[in-house]
């Protein structure tokens, strides 16, 4: 059983963003430890279908702003090796420590999000390493 988590933001005109997908792991039994980015549980899983799905609902509710859906996910017990289900086990209407560390790390990396797949692309050509080195070097320089 794995426990993907899925944030997205819901715009005040009812467009739908994912923000990031990852999998929570757990130190003890429900006391979650951390997560890894992206989330690899649901492969092959279309993430902004069902974070649509779950935001033109609440929209429609009224609901606005940032929305983290986590989710539970296990082997369908009649087919092996289909794709894994899963459930909703809870919905927190406001930014969680989960989505602020998309945001973080999308700050850092600079890369692209894939709506779909939920991965996240970091371009790593010469010039843009070079560049980040030279960024950080600067910034080490300044402390």
């Amino acid at each position: 059983m794995s426990s993907p988590s899925l944030s997205f933001l819901i715009e005040p005109d009812g467009e739908i963003e994912l923000i990031g997908s990852m999998d929570r792991f757990a130190s003890k039994e429900f006391i979650n430890a951390g997560c890894f980015f992206p989330q690899q549980s649901l492969p092959n899983m279309n993430m902004k279908t069902i974070c649509s799905s779950i935001g033109e609902v609440l929209y429609e509710k009224g609901v606005i702003g940032h929305v983290t859906v986590d989710l539970v996910s296990f082997p369908d017990p009649t087919q092996p090796n289909a794709h894994p289900l899963f459930w909703a086990v809870d919905l927190n209407c406001h930014m969680t420590d989960y989505a602020a560390a998309c945001f973080f790390f999308d700050f850092l990396m600079e890369g692209t999000l894939d709506s779909l797949t939920g991965k996240y692309i970091i371009s790593n050509s010469p010039e843009e390493i070079s560049e980040r080195s030279r960024v950080s070097s600067k910034l080490s320089k300044d402390d």
